[in-house]
Order: structure tokens, then sequence, then C-alpha cells
């Protein structure tokens, strides 16, 4: 799911965690789409970009660990 999404396994963890916090099972199951839409407005915006940027190289730091420490 990271390679294609380009969000690291922590992200979906913790975006899992507070969806389902506030909306229950419904708020897991949309956590992931919610997050890789929020992501993709967030580059849009010259203000917001550097958000974007930061969870995509944290999803490359994760996918490169994971390659490393099997």
């Amino acid at each position: 799911m990271g390679k294609s999404l380009n969000l690291s396994p922590l992200v979906v963890v913790i975006t899992l965690s507070l969806w389902g916090y506030l909306w229950g099972i419904l708020g897991m199951v949309i956590s992931v789409p919610i997050t890789s839409i929020m992501l993709i407005v967030l580059a849009q915006f010259p203000s917001t970009r550097n958000i974007s940027i930061y969870f995509l190289k944290m999803a490359r730091l994760m996918i490169w660990l994971l390659r490393i420490c099997p």
C-alpha cells in the first residue's frame, strides 16, 4: 500500500486510529482514502505543500527501512 499511495505504514496506523475513534468502523474503512485525498489537496497549495512532502518522505523512509530490515 505504501508504494502505490505514498503513505507510510505509520501514517496509515495513525489515521486508522484517529478516524476509528471519531467515526468507528466506518471511519476505519474510509481512513486511507480520506488521508490520500487530504494529501493530494495539501500538495496543491503552496502554503501546505510542505506537509504533503513530509508525508511523502516519511513513506519513502519506511519503505526503505522495510527492505533492509526483514
